[in-house]
């Protein structure tokens, strides 16, 4: 049976998500669970969306994914149903799938009641949507096809023909930086060039990309590319935030020679 994953910023102290958990076996006796992450940063949908974005094709197909970290709307979004290369995404109409998909082109549609009203991305509902694809159900039964969605955009590195501008997105559990920048653009821009990865409000910086995080030596400062494809500033066996006392959002800047 095809899994339901469960990607959120509830955390774990409060109910939500164990009822939601409750909600989908009632409605899915045979249901398999996959906790994701409930440890997003609290309306932080970038953080959300790079988790989820590194994690769900790893799932096979058929998967359902579900999908609650409010954002800074003042409004309740409607719920919608997204497929995408086979797997199937359950959340909010909020931007938060733009973030996800980016310039993908994906498939959605409004969920609607019996009485063909729209629905909020209620706990039941959720569960009864989730429960109504993992069983085979048709997406375009679900309701009405979405022809635009709500977008917002993320910081996009910046480049020119000697430099990177980009800024870290998300810090793991061991206080690595992980940046906007890709593998393929570093190559691109770099073109074999020697850089410097300058992290400026800490005042320091890297020059050498290391093959993994015992390369450099145990408590040095190091830069590599993670098992996503992003560039990484990080310390092994120490926190790379809290040395260089940086946060999301920071500017970091390379510099080709």
């Amino acid at each position: 049976m095809p899994a339901i994953t469960l990607t959120t910023d509830w955390g774990t102290s409060d109910y939500f998500t164990g009822a939601l958990k409750g909600e989908i076996l009632a409605a899915f006796t045979e249901a398999t669970i996959v906790d994701i992450s409930h440890n997003i940063n609290k309306h932080d949908q970038i953080h959300g969306a790079f988790v989820l974005k590194n994690s769900w094709t790893r799932f096979p197909s058929g998967t359902v994914h579900i999908i609650s970290v409010a954002g800074s709307g003042v409004k309740q979004p409607s719920l919608i149903a997204i497929t995408f290369e086979g797997h199937f995404f359950l959340g909010p109409d909020d931007g938060f799938f733009s973030l996800l998909f980016v310039d993908a082109a994906i498939e959605g549609y409004y969920v609607r009641n019996a009485k063909g009203e729209k629905v909020i991305p209620l706990t039941k509902i959720i569960a009864a949507s989730a429960a109504f694809l993992a069983k085979g159900g048709k997406i375009a039964d679900m309701g009405d096809k979405i022809t635009e969605f709500e977008k917002k955009s993320m910081f996009q590195a910046t480049i020119n023909d000697d430099s990177i501008k980009g800024q870290v997105i998300y810090i793991d559990t061991f206080g690595n930086l992980i940046t906007n920048v890709t593998k393929d653009l570093f190559e691109r821009i770099s073109k074999g060039r020697g850089f410097e990865i300058i992290l400026k409000k800490s005042g320091y910086d890297v020059n050498v990309i290391s093959k993994d995080y015992y390369e450099a030596g145990i408590g040095n400062l190091l830069a590599l590319y993670n098992e996503a494809g992003y560039l990484e500033i990080a310390i092994s066996k120490g926190s790379a935030t809290e040395l260089l006392n940086m946060k999301n959002g920071e500017i970091v800047r390379i510099d080709f020679k």
